[in-house]
């Protein structure tokens, strides 16, 4: 798996609407609309980072996770024997992702968890103004985040750019613990259009 693969698969579903989507990127998922919009700007009418990855033109995930401190995904990876695939040890899985959610909660989310490919992480996004740049950017915050801390996605926020930015205090998944605040998010979300 590779972002392109990534991409052309969201790109394959874009071209199929009738009209013009929001994109809503979760975690790595960011990397993905956000080279997706660059991709199929006339397909895409606003983008939505849910505690996710917003990187800026030629930079890679590793960049942003690599220095993050606080966050408890890359100390607890286990990769595959050939590098290519990695998981998270089964003791991280609950304060990185569901902090905010009961043991038994976790357990049962625990077996949807699979391996993630490892070669969309150091893929820089190669985005432009013509392309990304046009399309309208809300980002999603959490404060409870230990997948990203709060402090590297308010420095992706930064470093990229905002038209409007959300604060949830949940953690990492938080579609699970607050759906009705997300879903109430998303539609707000996809009425933002892009700061002149």
């Amino acid at each position: 798996m590779t972002l392109q693969g990534y991409v052309d698969r969201v790109s394959e579903t874009l071209d199929r609407c009738a009209e013009p989507a929001v994109l809503v990127g979760h975690s790595m998922g960011g990397i993905v609309i956000s080279q997706t919009a660059e991709q199929r700007p006339d397909r895409v009418s606003c983008l939505v980072y849910l505690c996710a990855f917003l990187l800026p033109n030629g930079q890679c995930l590793l960049q942003w996770a690599e220095p993050d401190k606080d966050a408890l995904v890359l100390p607890n990876l286990i990769l595959s024997e050939d590098k290519t695939s990695c998981t998270l040890k089964a003791e991280a899985i609950r304060q990185a992702f569901y902090g905010d959610r009961s043991r038994q909660e976790v357990e049962a989310l625990e077996n949807l968890l699979g391996p993630q490919a490892t070669a969309p992480f150091a893929t820089p996004v190669r985005l432009s103004p013509e392309g990304f740049g046009r399309i309208p950017r809300v980002y999603i915050e959490c404060t409870q985040d230990r997948a990203i801390s709060l402090g590297i996605q308010r420095g992706m926020c930064a470093a990229s750019g905002c038209d409007q930015i959300y604060t949830l205090n949940a953690s990492h998944s938080p579609f699970l613990s607050m759906p009705r605040e997300v879903t109430d998010l998303l539609l707000r979300a996809s009425q933002v259009k892009r700061a002149a």
